[in-house]
């Protein structure tokens, strides 16, 4: 689905939650003034009316910190943590990469598309040295995130928006999505185009993600449907279709830390569980929300905890070996909001969540 067309209405409630560690808002870092208003006007005072996150254990997850650059309904379209965990870049419409400490919620940086178009894609290559930044353009920028400079700027061949990037896991390799149903994978050391993989049904591709052993590549479309290539021969090697009669489309796919799975998050609702060398349905989770798509998901670290975001506002955390809803994360406030972005920490203590409006939602998790 577009990700600049997603929308939603949710529905919060304060509840009580012990682990809740609020962090004093400062005026250089958070605004929720909308967008077309320049030097928005600080709001510090919204710290103390935020209700706490919904939680399923009273000694659960709390939010620590909100990110919120002042964009207004220009949303949250994608999150990467740097592999030192000392970064965090958040990307969406307003066509800037923001990059924030999240340590302390400063930001540190704000990389404007040269392109003057939404950002829809951020990955940091696994040496930290390289940001890349699909947008909506056609371009894929690579940016260095230590000195904040333009170090190369990747066409899309087929003038098509660049609604996923990812690097595989030797950074040799980055993959890109685009709208017009082809997948590009480049050499990021040469700039070349090395590779072009085609959506057997022509259709955009949402999402993409490597294997941790960097043999296969998972992409998901909007016809419902995630392709399992193979790096080695550039073959097709599976498909993992979302169960009839739904066919929606699939905006997120992660694997385990360990390769055994991989999940695809489907806009019908429910995130489907594959077993990753036999290519078999190996369970199911349907998102507690009342009939919601799932945007985003993400496994931690150690594996053991899949977050889902949904169109709901909600970020679920289940119990990968049991298949058990352990928290709900639902974001502060009211009105309308919906998870377009999840993404944990390397150390696994802290899982960063984007909505549609804007901002990003810090949640300590360990």
């Amino acid at each position: 689905m577009d990700s600049v067309l997603k929308s939603a209405i949710i529905t919060t409630s304060a509840v009580i939650i012990a682990a809740l560690i609020p962090i004093a808002f400062t005026d250089h870092w958070f605004s929720s003034q909308p967008a077309p208003k320049a030097s928005p006007p600080a709001t510090p005072s919204r710290a103390s009316t935020i209700p706490g996150p919904a939680s399923h254990n009273s000694t659960g997850p709390g939010l620590a910190n909100i990110l919120d650059p002042g964009f207004g309904s220009r949303g949250i379209n994608a999150l990467a943590f740097s592999p030192a965990g000392n970064t965090l870049a958040t990307a969406g419409a307003s066509g800037s990469t923001f990059l924030w400490n999240p340590a302390n919620g400063h930001r540190i940086a704000k990389l404007t598309d040269p392109g003057s178009r939404g950002v829809l894609a951020v990955a940091f290559s696994p040496n930290g040295q390289i940001l890349a930044v699909g947008d909506d353009n056609h371009h894929i920028y690579l940016w260095n995130p230590a000195s904040q400079t333009l170090t190369a700027t990747l066409t899309d061949p087929g003038s098509k928006g660049v609604y996923a990037v990812a690097f595989s896991p030797n950074g040799q390799i980055l993959a890109a999505g685009d709208d017009n149903h082809h997948i590009y994978l480049w050499n990021p050391a040469s700039q070349t185009l090395t590779a072009t993989l085609t959506d057997p049904r022509s259709n955009g591709v949402n999402t993409l993600a490597f294997s941790p052993d960097g043999g296969t590549l998972a992409a998901g479309d909007y016809n419902g449907t995630t392709y399992l290539w193979s790096l080695a021969t550039r073959a097709l090697v599976a498909t993992l279709p979302v169960p009839a009669p739904s066919g929606r489309a699939v905006d997120a796919v992660a694997f385990t830390p360990d390769g055994r799975l991989l999940a695809t998050g489907a806009y019908d609702g429910t995130t489907y569980l594959w077993q990753a060398a036999s290519h078999t349905p190996a369970g199911a989770l349907p998102d507690p929300g009342p009939g919601t798509g799932v945007e985003a998901v993400a496994f931690s670290p150690d594996g053991r905890t899949l977050a889902v975001g949904d169109v709901n506002g909600s970020t679920f955390l289940w119990h990968v070996t049991s298949d058990t809803l352990t928290a709900t994360l639902t974001i502060p406030g009211s009105g309308q909001s919906n998870v377009w972005a999840v993404a944990f920490s390397p150390n696994g203590k802290m899982l960063a969540t984007g909505d549609h409006v804007g901002a990003t939602y810090l949640w300590k998790i360990g």
